[in-house]
């Protein structure tokens, strides 16, 4: 199986959240199946940083979000 940085090296993003005035994180693509995983890294305009699949999850209202180092970040918040 190819490593997720070489796979992802060169496309362009799904979505994007502004983290800064710099860059943000990056979804980089959507594994759908029994559960869905995205595909998400940093990025602050030196290249793609910390390429890794979190599982995607819910809150009990209905949000769903992915989980990196510990934060939340919500779907309905980026773009």
């Amino acid at each position: 199986m190819m490593p997720l940085y070489k796979k992802y090296a060169d496309t362009e993003p799904i979505g994007t959240l502004c983290l800064g005035n710099w860059g943000g994180l990056e979804i980089l693509d959507i594994e759908y199946g029994i559960d869905d995983y995205a595909i998400a890294c940093f990025n602050w305009g030196t290249g793609r940083q910390q390429i890794r699949r979190h599982k995607i999850m819910y809150t009990p209202s209905g949000r769903s979000y992915i989980r990196k180092q510990g934060t939340r970040y919500y779907f309905d918040q980026m773009m």
